[in-house]
């Protein structure tokens, strides 16, 4: 039926799937930030721990609101914990000496000005 539907419903189902979608993978890529920070200095900590359970009922999904463990690694873990934050920073180190925050500012204009002009 959504054929027959009129253009205003069609153009406001279309916006609340952009915004749900555009909400849900931004709190999926935030939790994983988190997620990774905390690992780093040796804790499990998640934010909406079973948000991705597909046994929980809807309201079920965002409870608790989060979850924290302390994390009980050998020193093999503790060394790769360690050796991938220096791995981190060493990256961002590189990308910030040939790219700036003025170039991805240049590509987001750039990309939105208009081809034929």
């Amino acid at each position: 039926m959504f054929p027959v539907w009129p253009m205003w419903a069609k153009v406001g189902v279309w916006y609340l799937s952009v915004i749900f979608l555009t909400l849900y993978f931004g709190l999926l890529i935030l939790r994983m930030i988190i997620y990774t920070m905390f690992w780093i200095v040796g804790f499990d900590f998640w934010i909406f721990p079973n948000i991705n359970d597909e046994y929980c009922g809807f309201l079920d999904s965002f409870q608790p609101l989060y979850s924290w463990e302390k994390r009980k690694d050998d020193p093999l873990m503790l060394f790769v914990r360690f050796g991938s934050l220096a791995i981190t920073a060493v990256a961002i180190q590189q990308i910030a000496e040939t790219h700036s925050l003025a170039d991805v500012q240049d590509l987001i204009t750039t990309s939105y000005a208009d081809p034929t002009s």
